[in-house]
Protein backbone atom coordinates (compact mmCIF):
# COMPACT_ATOMS: atom_id res chain seq x y z
CA UNK A 1 0.00 0.00 0.00
CA UNK A 2 1.54 3.28 -1.04
CA UNK A 3 -1.07 5.64 0.37
CA UNK A 4 -0.96 6.80 3.98
CA UNK A 5 -4.63 7.86 3.89
CA UNK A 6 -6.18 4.69 5.39
CA UNK A 7 -3.67 4.74 8.23
CA UNK A 8 -4.24 8.42 8.89
CA UNK A 9 -8.01 7.90 8.95
CA UNK A 10 -7.62 5.12 11.53
CA UNK A 11 -5.19 7.30 13.47
CA UNK A 12 -7.58 10.26 13.58
CA UNK A 13 -10.45 7.95 14.57
CA UNK A 14 -8.34 6.49 17.38
CA UNK A 15 -7.33 9.96 18.59
CA UNK A 16 -10.98 11.04 18.52
CA UNK A 17 -12.00 7.91 20.43
CA UNK A 18 -9.36 8.71 23.07
CA UNK A 19 -10.72 12.23 23.47
CA UNK A 20 -14.33 11.03 23.80
CA UNK A 21 -13.48 8.23 26.23
CA UNK A 22 -11.30 10.50 28.34
CA UNK A 23 -14.08 13.11 28.44
CA UNK A 24 -16.57 10.50 29.65
CA UNK A 25 -14.06 9.28 32.24
CA UNK A 26 -13.38 12.79 33.57
CA UNK A 27 -17.01 13.95 33.36
CA UNK A 28 -18.08 11.21 35.76
CA UNK A 29 -15.86 12.81 38.39
CA UNK A 30 -16.26 16.56 37.87
CA UNK A 31 -18.60 19.05 36.21
CA UNK A 32 -18.84 18.87 32.40
CA UNK A 33 -17.40 22.37 31.85
CA UNK A 34 -14.40 21.63 34.06
CA UNK A 35 -13.96 18.28 32.29
CA UNK A 36 -13.89 20.09 28.96
CA UNK A 37 -11.23 22.49 30.27
CA UNK A 38 -9.08 19.55 31.38
CA UNK A 39 -9.61 17.89 28.03
CA UNK A 40 -8.79 20.89 25.85
CA UNK A 41 -5.01 20.20 25.64
CA UNK A 42 -5.74 16.58 24.73
CA UNK A 43 -8.34 17.63 22.19
CA UNK A 44 -5.84 19.71 20.23
CA UNK A 45 -3.08 17.21 21.06
CA UNK A 46 -0.94 19.92 22.64
CA UNK A 47 2.60 20.35 21.36
CA UNK A 48 2.70 16.76 20.12
CA UNK A 49 -0.03 17.01 17.52
CA UNK A 50 2.35 16.32 14.64
CA UNK A 51 3.90 13.29 16.32
CA UNK A 52 0.58 11.83 17.45
CA UNK A 53 -1.03 12.16 14.05
CA UNK A 54 1.77 10.35 12.27
CA UNK A 55 0.81 6.88 11.20
CA UNK A 56 3.55 5.47 13.42
CA UNK A 57 1.60 6.43 16.55
CA UNK A 58 -1.49 4.49 15.48
CA UNK A 59 -0.71 1.55 17.77
CA UNK A 60 -0.18 3.89 20.72
CA UNK A 61 -3.51 5.62 20.18
CA UNK A 62 -5.40 2.36 19.62
CA UNK A 63 -3.89 0.91 22.79
CA UNK A 64 -4.78 4.06 24.71
CA UNK A 65 -8.37 3.99 23.43
CA UNK A 66 -8.73 0.30 24.36
CA UNK A 67 -7.27 0.96 27.81
CA UNK A 68 -9.60 3.90 28.44
CA UNK A 69 -12.50 1.78 27.27
CA UNK A 70 -11.42 -0.94 29.70
CA UNK A 71 -11.44 1.54 32.59
CA UNK A 72 -14.93 2.75 31.68
CA UNK A 73 -16.24 -0.80 31.35
CA UNK A 74 -14.79 -1.80 34.73
CA UNK A 75 -16.40 1.27 36.26
CA UNK A 76 -19.82 0.42 34.85
CA UNK A 77 -20.20 -2.68 37.05
CA UNK A 78 -22.48 -4.23 34.43
CA UNK A 79 -22.98 -8.01 34.67
CA UNK A 80 -20.94 -8.70 31.53
CA UNK A 81 -18.34 -5.98 32.16
CA UNK A 82 -15.47 -8.24 33.22
CA UNK A 83 -15.11 -10.23 29.96
CA UNK A 84 -15.39 -7.05 27.88
CA UNK A 85 -12.79 -5.32 30.07
CA UNK A 86 -10.50 -8.33 29.69
CA UNK A 87 -10.86 -8.25 25.90
CA UNK A 88 -10.13 -4.52 25.78
CA UNK A 89 -7.07 -5.08 27.95
CA UNK A 90 -5.83 -7.77 25.54
CA UNK A 91 -6.26 -5.29 22.67
CA UNK A 92 -4.41 -2.62 24.63
CA UNK A 93 -1.55 -4.99 25.41
CA UNK A 94 -1.36 -6.15 21.81
CA UNK A 95 -1.08 -2.58 20.57
CA UNK A 96 1.75 -1.59 22.91
CA UNK A 97 2.26 1.87 24.29
CA UNK A 98 1.29 2.53 27.89
CA UNK A 99 -0.48 -0.77 28.21
CA UNK A 100 1.19 -1.95 31.44
CA UNK A 101 -0.31 1.07 33.19
CA UNK A 102 -3.74 -0.27 32.25
CA UNK A 103 -2.82 -3.72 33.58
CA UNK A 104 -1.88 -2.03 36.86
CA UNK A 105 -5.17 -0.12 36.82
CA UNK A 106 -7.15 -3.33 36.26
CA UNK A 107 -5.22 -5.02 39.08
CA UNK A 108 -5.90 -2.04 41.35
CA UNK A 109 -9.60 -2.23 40.48
CA UNK A 110 -9.67 -5.91 41.41
CA UNK A 111 -7.80 -5.17 44.65
CA UNK A 112 -10.13 -2.30 45.57
CA UNK A 113 -13.19 -4.45 44.91
CA UNK A 114 -11.56 -7.22 46.99
CA UNK A 115 -12.89 -9.70 44.49
CA UNK A 116 -10.38 -12.51 44.07
CA UNK A 117 -12.56 -14.00 41.35
CA UNK A 118 -11.65 -10.97 39.22
CA UNK A 119 -7.92 -11.71 39.22
CA UNK A 120 -8.31 -13.15 35.74
CA UNK A 121 -9.17 -9.69 34.33
CA UNK A 122 -5.55 -8.46 34.39
CA UNK A 123 -4.08 -11.98 34.58
CA UNK A 124 -5.52 -13.45 31.40
CA UNK A 125 -4.30 -10.65 29.09
CA UNK A 126 -0.83 -10.89 30.61
CA UNK A 127 -0.86 -14.64 30.03
CA UNK A 128 -1.99 -14.19 26.42
CA UNK A 129 0.75 -11.67 25.71
CA UNK A 130 3.36 -13.70 27.61
CA UNK A 131 2.49 -16.76 25.52
CA UNK A 132 3.82 -14.89 22.49
CA UNK A 133 7.19 -14.35 24.15
CA UNK A 134 10.06 -16.03 22.41
CA UNK A 135 12.15 -18.28 24.66
CA UNK A 136 15.22 -17.23 22.67
CA UNK A 137 14.64 -13.51 23.11
CA UNK A 138 16.89 -11.72 25.55
CA UNK A 139 14.25 -9.14 26.46
CA UNK A 140 10.94 -9.97 28.11
CA UNK A 141 9.04 -8.13 25.37
CA UNK A 142 6.54 -10.39 23.63
CA UNK A 143 6.79 -11.02 19.92
CA UNK A 144 3.38 -9.47 19.32
CA UNK A 145 4.14 -6.41 21.46
CA UNK A 146 3.07 -3.32 19.55
CA UNK A 147 1.70 -5.10 16.50
CA UNK A 148 -2.02 -4.47 16.84
CA UNK A 149 -2.15 -3.20 13.27
CA UNK A 150 0.56 -3.18 10.65
CA UNK A 151 2.30 0.12 10.99
CA UNK A 152 2.94 1.98 7.74
CA UNK A 153 6.63 2.47 8.36
CA UNK A 154 7.49 2.19 4.70
CA UNK A 155 6.01 4.19 1.92
CA UNK A 156 6.53 3.33 -1.70
CA UNK A 157 9.69 5.42 -1.83
CA UNK A 158 11.17 3.70 1.23
CA UNK A 159 10.22 0.30 -0.11
CA UNK A 160 12.02 1.00 -3.41
CA UNK A 161 15.13 2.19 -1.52
CA UNK A 162 15.12 -0.98 0.59
CA UNK A 163 14.73 -3.15 -2.53
CA UNK A 164 17.59 -1.31 -4.24
CA UNK A 165 19.85 -1.86 -1.20
CA UNK A 166 19.05 -5.56 -1.02
CA UNK A 167 19.56 -6.01 -4.79
CA UNK A 168 23.04 -4.68 -4.83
Amino acid sequence: MTSQLPFRVVNIAAASACVVLLFIFIRRRIEPIAALLFLLPVLVLGAAWEALLLSLSMNFLLGLAAGLGMLLVLESKAPNADPIACLLLVVSLACGGIDLAFVAAAAADVAIRRDLRGVWIPGLPLAVIASGTSSEATSPAPIIWGTCLPCPTTSGRHRRLRQARSAG
